[in-house]
């Protein structure tokens, strides 16, 4: 009787450590996938930035050429060129931080001065 007591307590211990050892496997899987969509949103978020960096001057010639030849105050220009800026810099806070602890006050887009071009 004592012996079958033993037996019964050890495989009950046996499946508590096979139940705590599949737990760690699956942490470990798990944390194995999170690392890996980390990575993946790095590099999205890399890639994003690239895009957006190569974007902004492109909108900056269009919006040039736009008022190239109209009666739109230059001052106008400048403001909308100013929006930009504002907005290339509140993307530019926004991929530093990665978006955390940024109150929406801190990427308003209001214009900053630009130099005129010449």
């Amino acid at each position: 009787m004592l012996l079958s007591t033993f037996v019964i307590l050890g495989a009950r211990q046996l499946n508590r450590l096979a139940a705590v050892q599949r737990a760690a496997d699956a942490l470990r899987e798990s944390e194995a996938r999170t690392k890996a969509a980390e990575a993946r949103q790095r590099t999205l978020a890399h890639e994003l930035n690239h895009r957006v960096k190569n974007i902004m001057p492109l909108v900056q010639a269009l919006a040039r050429q736009s008022f190239r030849g109209t009666d739109v105050p230059k001052a106008a220009l400048s403001v909308f060129e100013g929006c930009l800026a504002a907005q290339s810099d509140a993307h530019e806070l926004l991929v530093r931080r990665q978006g955390a602890g940024i109150c929406p006050s801190a990427y308003s887009f209001r214009p900053r001065p630009t130099l005129p071009s010449g």
